[in-house]
């Protein structure tokens, strides 16, 4: 996964692989899924002060890539 942070200019990759997570700065490879947020809107979810789901809705949150995939973000994200 992409995540692309376009106020401060800042690529993340994150590969899932058998239960963890690596992150990493930058482009890596060709991205099952791509998010295009700002850091206040993502902190904001992070810390319960905004839903991911009406951030998304309201065009904060840009997404590309399977719905069911986006779904399990969004419950990630609650965790």
């Amino acid at each position: 996964m992409l995540m692309t942070y376009k106020d401060i200019g800042l690529d993340v990759t994150l590969v899932f692989k058998d239960g963890t997570a690596t992150v990493t700065e930058g482009t890596h490879g060709a991205p099952d899924m791509k998010i295009v947020t700002d850091t206040k809107t993502i902190l904001g979810i992070l810390d319960g002060s905004l839903s991911a789901m009406r951030s998304f809705m309201g065009g904060k949150i840009k997404a590309d890539g399977p719905a069911r995939d986006l779904m399990k973000l969004q419950h990630l994200l609650k965790a």
